[in-house]
């Protein structure tokens, strides 16, 4: 994902949690997660959960915030290069991706065959934009869960005009044991498709 901004936030406490409001009007990240999508941060909290931390301190939310923003950053990458191994990377082993129309894609191993059928080479398509606008970022412990909406555009070499898609998106992060955020579960569908 390719950062075109970056959101500064501010700290607030209230009875037990942790939120971080943007400081700006809104902060602008870009993503992209399988075919194509960008991130933005609107709204982002995060709840204590029996961890300790020092009064005025906001270090375990910010150190949690900077690790998503380093798996946007990863997937946004990932995707404008169609880079199916990297996209895998991003995945827990035991993620489920739930995409429209379809049963349920269990395990990592599963998530990179379906991720390998529906890549196309890159010598064929360029990923022309990927943009998610998550509206809600909320870290609640060890998970996360962000939504948003996104708008993708790709098109075969060559070709002038650019296919695009919109819609929502739904994603459940889990730290893992090394302090990375990798996404557990993803849900998707979309508005419309034009040419």
């Amino acid at each position: 994902m390719m950062v075109r901004g970056r959101a500064e936030v501010r700290v607030l406490r209230d009875e037990g949690r942790t939120s971080i409001a943007p400081r700006s009007s809104r902060g602008r990240l870009t993503g992209l997660i399988f075919a194509s999508f960008c991130v933005g941060a609107a709204s982002i909290s995060c709840q204590s959960t029996g961890r300790l931390h020092m009064p005025g301190e906001p270090a375990t939310c910010s150190d949690d915030l900077k690790a998503i923003e380093r798996l946007h950053r990863a997937d946004a990458r990932a995707t404008k290069a169609l880079d199916v191994d990297a996209l895998l990377d991003l995945w827990a082993e035991d993620g489920v991706m739930l995409r429209p129309g379809s049963p349920p894609i269990i395990g990592k191993e599963e998530i990179g065959k379906v991720l390998r059928k529906w890549n196309p080479n890159p010598d064929e398509v360029e990923v022309v934009r990927t943009d998610i606008d998550f509206q809600e970022i909320k870290i609640i412990g060890d998970w996360a869960i962000e939504y948003g909406t996104y708008d993708s555009a790709w098109r075969a070499k060559g070709e002038d005009q650019p296919q695009t898609i919109t819609g929502n998106i739904l994603r459940v992060l889990r730290r893992q044991k090394d302090g990375q955020w990798k996404c557990a579960r993803a849900i998707w569908n979309t508005h419309e498709e034009t040419q």
